[in-house]
């Protein structure tokens, strides 16, 4: 049989070579051209002419912040322990298989040893802790049920911090009578710390690289020259908070880790913001606009005593596409998205001023302000239950608000080129 040069197998492969040829070409000359583009227009061209415009909006329909359903989970990295604002905490250990052989004359010394990520306020020292055994059974993601009634001061068992630098092993002795105590319990060793006065220590938990650690130093009998070491991580580690808020309120903007609240806003875009050449845009031609970047300025009320200036939030932005809401309520997961491209970089006070990058809400609030996917904004800290931090805001709506403090967006943009 005699093929034809379209059912050629040599030809066949020449064509789809010469094919792939011409795509690569056509592929390096798209990217070639697309790269083009101004530094200062992220996402204009350099033969269009357009250049990035910029406004300031200060327009808030409303805000207020709410609590969220968010409890100790028992997997935080962070023990909180402390007294602080309104809020005190206890945080709570239990280690089992104590060594059987536990008496005074093999016993040499035991140790707690946590490590101390923060005291706060750093300037106040020394930082006094107490120690009490717990005399009930408990699950570290139900620390609500641990009663007050079931701690036992332990006699002896005061501890002051001189001076705790973050992450400072800190190594606390423990008398052998509670060692004894423990010894035949069937759920081990049960003790929680409470601090003294407003001090407050953020302790790492088992959850982390550096978890706390009970050493028992001992010898299997009185003959022997060798010393066994009991070094174990607690079974479970926690804290309870003995004083649970929930609130909505729409006189205030705050966001607190502990007891989390979360903050609620609704920026509104006017219809004189977006211009090019000096003429306001059409509501199309405004929804072609490319948003570069935009960034909600937010200004702090009152003091800052957790964060001042050397301690990082984490802030995320997420949007609200329920557009009925209007009056303080919590708002549900289920009504908010993090949008793609939504950045959270953890941040440093400057001043009085805390900014948050917005670029992708402001985008879908652009193309969504007239519709019923657009309901506002909500702001959450990352570190939720994981310390004492709290940020309250001069609120846009408040009366004795100074034009200084007002809230506001910072939006750069680029207008379409072609009509």
């Amino acid at each position: 049989m005699t093929l034809s040069k379209s059912h050629d197998p040599e030809v066949r492969q020449k064509s789809t070579n010469a094919a792939r040829y011409m795509f690569c070409i056509a592929l390096s000359l798209f990217l070639l051209l697309s790269a083009c583009t101004e530094k200062e227009n992220l996402t204009g061209t350099n033969f269009s002419g357009v250049s990035p415009q910029e406004f300031i909006e200060d327009t808030f329909e409303f805000g207020w912040s709410y609590s969220s359903e968010l409890k100790v989970s028992g997997k935080e990295p962070v023990i909180l322990c402390g007294r602080y604002s309104m809020y005190e905490t206890d945080a709570l250990f239990q280690f089992t298989d104590l060594p059987e052989i536990i008496n005074t004359a093999l016993v040499d010394s035991a140790f707690f040893e946590f490590y101390a990520l923060r005291t706060m306020p750093q300037d106040r020292m020394p930082v006094s802790l107490n120690f009490y055994t717990i005399n009930q059974a408990w699950v570290d993601s139900l620390t609500d049920d641990v009663l007050d009634s079931h701690f036992e001061p332990i006699d002896s068992m005061s501890f002051t911090l001189s001076t705790v630098p973050s992450d400072s092993l800190i190594r606390i002795p423990l008398p052998l009578s509670l060692l004894l105590s423990s010894r035949d319990d069937p759920v081990g060793l049960n003790f929680a710390i409470r601090t003294a006065d407003s001090d407050v220590v953020e302790i790492r938990s088992r959850e982390s690289l550096l978890q706390p650690r009970l050493k028992i130093y001992y010898k299997e009998s009185a003959d022997s020259e060798s010393q066994i070491i009991y070094n174990n991580a607690p079974v479970q580690d926690s804290y309870r908070i003995r004083y649970m808020s929930r609130e909505e309120s729409d006189s205030i903007l705050k966001l607190r880790n502990i007891s989390p609240m979360r903050l609620f806003l609704k920026p509104i875009l006017t219809s004189g913001s977006f211009v090019f050449e000096g003429s306001t845009l059409s509501n199309q031609d405004r929804k072609r606009c490319v948003i570069n970047k935009a960034e909600l300025v937010l200004h702090l009320k009152g003091g800052n005593p957790y964060y001042g200036t050397e301690i990082d939030y984490s802030i995320v932005p997420l949007y609200v596409r329920n557009s009925t809401i209007n009056t303080p309520s919590m708002i549900t997961t289920t009504e908010t998205s993090q949008l793609q491209f939504t950045t959270v970089t953890p941040a440093k006070v400057k001043g009085d001023c805390v900014v948050i990058n917005v670029t992708p809400l402001v985008q879908a609030m652009n193309l969504n302000e007239d519709t019923s996917e657009y309901g506002g904004i909500i702001l959450r800290s990352l570190q939720e239950m994981l310390n004492f931090g709290e940020l309250e805001f001069w609120h846009p709506l408040d009366s004795q608000l100074p034009d200084a403090k007002k809230p506001y967006l910072k939006v750069r943009y680029t207008p379409p080129y072609l009509k």
